[in-house]
């Protein structure tokens, strides 16, 4: 049976507490984590610490990070309120996006 590739994905925020199941696995086969996206340093250096990778993996730019690492996927763990922002962000880019639920604050 052939391996899977491994989608090259970006982790946007770090504050939502699914975001665990992501860092957990954050070594398999099938996934590639090749960025962070987290502006508070604090927390992301308790993940990294707690799941053991890599800090220069951490952006505190959205941007930064999206046009550095080149994910093909992004999965948003952040506020709900940076929702919108991370999908304007990947959406010009072609990046997939996986959003936590609710997908926006309001209908607007």
């Amino acid at each position: 049976m052939n391996q899977p590739t491994a989608v090259r994905t970006a982790i946007a925020g770090m504050s939502h507490g699914h975001v665990t199941w992501i860092l957990r696995n954050w070594q398999r086969a099938d996934l590639d984590i090749v960025g962070f996206w987290e502006p508070n340093r604090a927390l992301a250096e308790r993940y990294a610490s707690q799941y053991k990778f890599p800090l220069e993996l951490v952006y505190d730019d959205l941007d930064a990070m999206l046009d550095a690492v080149q994910p093909e996927a992004v999965c948003a763990f952040g506020p709900i309120y940076d929702h919108l922002r991370v999908v304007e962000a990947c959406a010009p880019r072609q990046i997939h996006v996986m959003v936590e639920k609710p997908l926006a604050v309001s209908y607007e």
